[in-house]
């Protein structure tokens, strides 16, 4: 048994901690005092260490110093963000869609009351029947598009459908007659899988 010097009491020898250069060869604190001790003086380094923290970094150097490690974050972690970012659009292809027509609307200048239900991204093109997926950030022939009806209406509801890319842009902002005409004009020369390239 051993008396602590801190709480006074009576404690068996294992309750201290071992203390080479005692007599006894324990330490005079028990355990459980000498926990509450080190608690202490680790908040004191804490404080002390966040005070001189923010001294430094008003100064120039820590000013530079942190400018350093924010790149550097950045870096590292930049590969991950956007791996996370590919899962996400593909996770939930209708939020990019979504956002994205929400921010044109504003910058046109036409109506948007769309909401997440309203952009359901089917697995196929219903104009042309090609597959629909989301790629890594960039536009292909096969990404999911908002298309609007009747443009001036805007991207409100029973005004909107989900067609590709290709199709979006093969119609453009062409009326459903040109298209009809085109479509008869060229099938008189070309066959129906016939590829009409842009002239020159």
């Amino acid at each position: 048994m051993k008396r602590c010097i801190t709480c006074g009491g009576m404690r068996p020898n294992k309750s201290f901690h071992k203390q080479a250069s005692h007599a006894d060869g324990l330490r005079s604190q028990c355990k459980s005092c000498r926990k509450v001790a080190e608690r202490v003086i680790y908040e004191r380094r804490k404080e002390k260490a966040a005070l001189s923290h923010a001294k430094y970094v008003k100064t120039a150097k820590g000013r530079a110093a942190a400018r350093r490690a924010q790149r550097g974050w950045a870096e590292r972690n930049a590969e991950s963000v956007a791996v996370n970012r590919r899962k996400e659009r593909r996770r939930n292809p209708w939020k990019p869609l979504l956002y994205g027509a929400k921010h044109r609307a504003k910058r046109i200048g036409v109506p948007f009351n769309l909401t997440a239900e309203d952009v359901v991204v089917p697995e196929f093109c219903p104009a042309l029947g090609i597959p629909l997926f989301v790629g890594d950030g960039k536009v292909g022939q096969n990404s999911p598009t908002i298309d609007r009806l009747v443009p001036d209406l805007g991207y409100v509801k029973d005004n909107v459908v989900i067609v590709s890319f290709r199709a979006n842009a093969i119609k453009n902002d062409a009326t459903l007659s040109e298209l009809q005409r085109v479509v008869s004009f060229y099938s008189r020369f070309l066959p129906d899988d016939a590829v009409i390239a842009h002239g020159e």
